[in-house]
């Protein structure tokens, strides 16, 4: 059965629910109905572009979330010194009053540092290929985006001539990659 054939789900009540809510507590009420919807259409065995479809909502969801922890959450201490105090605007927000746990708000923005362009084409690409869309896909292109322009350490003075030492004597014995079943002379034995 097609996403917008789904009988349970208005598609565009789901999507305005999204861009309307603002406050963590809709936005985590949010994130919980769909979840249940999630939820639900595993368990009625619907389509996979269906469960992609209520996934995309999630992570849409799990995003805003994260961008307002991002802005609303104090990380530490309240901007005071010992001499004087500040005062804050707005009572302090803490993931426990936010009703969210550190491993859930650490996967959040990470969700959210992710450029929008990128997490947008990351979705339609996903829903596209026909492929199952999760958190877990999410988080590899986070980690993939911000690991990619890192360099390789660089070798410890000496380590590398080291490495070619043992790796010599290691070929020399005629230890490898086959297991130990190389001979001397580099031959395969027993095949």
């Amino acid at each position: 059965m097609p996403p917008e054939t789904f009988p349970l789900i208005k598609w565009d009540a789901v999507e305005s629910a999204i861009q309307r809510a603002q406050s963590i507590s809709d936005l985590n009420g949010l994130r919980s109905r769909i979840e249940t919807l999630h939820v639900l259409s595993k368990q009625s065995r619907q389509s996979l572009s269906t469960q992609n479809k209520i996934a995309s909502y999630r992570l849409r969801v799990d995003r805003k979330r994260g961008e307002w922890l991002l802005e609303n959450i104090v990380r530490a201490g309240n901007g005071s010194n010992q001499h004087s105090k500040k005062v804050l605007k707005f009572p302090r927000v803490t993931l426990a009053t936010a009703g969210i746990t550190n491993k859930e708000s650490h996967i959040l923005q990470r969700i959210a540092s992710i450029p929008e362009e990128v997490f947008r084409k990351h979705l339609v690409s996903t829903l596209r290929d026909g492929e199952e869309l999760t958190t877990a896909s999410v988080l590899r292109l986070d980690a993939a985006i911000r690991f990619d322009h890192r360099e390789p350490p660089a070798f410890p003075k000496g380590t590398l001539r080291l490495c070619q030492k043992i790796t010599g004597q290691i070929a020399s014995a005629g230890i490898c990659s086959t297991g130990g079943r190389e001979g001397p002379a580099g031959q395969v034995q027993g095949s």
